[in-house]
């Protein structure tokens, strides 16, 4: 793309003398490459009158007879300058396991992606209401969560819960993921205390739900949850397609002679 830009015309300059401050002097002096004495508030109109032509990296800034090229962020950063605009960077403290983020002046939506692997997890029958441990393979799980800003906090919206047999390289980038689906690999999680639609029931656990100075970091605790309490019978197993009860479901998955979740077992659809 390329732009010409007349800032003002010799004559206009020459009718109303404009002066400038003297960042706005340093500034644009900086840009064009000239130097003058601290007490010069005024440029000449030969100078202002220039041409300007953007290029996908670089800029080339025509003054008079004279043709200067400069990288875009020079050309910014000083514009900024003799415009009195900051760039202020915010630092997003983010979970460890964030493969995808976005912002807004009021929204943060990220996903994180924890990769499977042997747990140990508990659960209370209903029959007999006794604790019994297992040792599975827990499937890749992707976390998703929405935050709104209320006053300089982070309050968390909504987070769900899901399982893939995609790697994480596999899933997509171009929206932070709220759905599941079954037919391409995106199912709810395969177990009790889990809706169908991706929440999960966290029971008596507190949940951490505000966030401050930008640190996100304790959004990990919502994987950190699923392995601090027992499982129980009140949700199901909605996406499993091969076990009738939870109990049934566990015994499976701990006699398995591998490591990898079966996604296989997992519904083609709910």
């Amino acid at each position: 793309m390329t732009a010409d830009v007349d800032i003002i015309s010799p004559e206009i300059l020459a009718e109303r003398a404009i002066p400038l401050t003297s960042n706005e002097a340093t500034a644009y002096n900086e840009l064009i490459g000239f130097s003058r004495s601290p007490g010069n508030r005024h440029v000449p109109a030969n100078i202002l009158c220039q041409e300007v032509k953007l290029y996908p990296s670089y800029a080339e800034v025509k003054i008079g007879k004279v043709t200067k090229h400069i990288a875009l962020e020079d050309l910014q950063a000083t514009l900024n300058s003799l415009l009195g605009v900051t760039s202020n960077q915010e630092v997003v403290a983010l979970p460890f396991n964030c493969f995808l983020y976005s912002q807004s002046k009021t929204r943060i939506e990220l996903s994180c992606y924890y990769p499977e692997k042997m747990m140990e997890i508990s659960h209370i029958s209903r029959e007999n209401g006794r604790s019994v441990k297992y040792n599975l393979p827990f499937p890749n799980t992707i976390i998703s969560h929405s935050l709104n800003k209320r006053d300089s906090n982070w309050v968390v919206e909504r987070s769900k819960f899901f399982c893939t047999n995609k790697s994480v390289s596999d899933l997509s980038d171009s929206q932070v993921l709220f759905t599941p689906n079954f037919g391409n690999g995106i199912w709810s999680m395969p177990f009790p205390n889990f809706y169908n639609d991706g929440n999960m029931c966290y029971g008596s656990n507190t949940m951490p739900s505000s966030f401050s100075k930008n640190n996100l970091r304790g959004l990990d605790y919502y994987y950190q949850v699923i392995f601090r309490s027992p499982f129980n019978d009140d949700l199901g197993l909605s996406s499993v397609g091969s076990h009738s009860s939870p109990q049934l479901w566990f015994k499976f998955l701990s006699e398995l002679k591998t490591e990898k979740f079966p996604y296989k077992n997992l519904r083609a659809r709910i």
